[in-house]
């Protein structure tokens, strides 16, 4: 259970940091 718990730890800040990265080329097209 713990592992399940530390490995999306470790996915959820990748997915935001995407997010960070598509919001910024978005911003830079404009």
């Amino acid at each position: 259970m713990n592992v399940g718990k530390k490995s999306a730890g470790k996915i959820i800040p990748i997915i935001d940091f995407l997010k960070n990265q598509v919001m910024g080329i978005k911003e830079n097209q404009y």
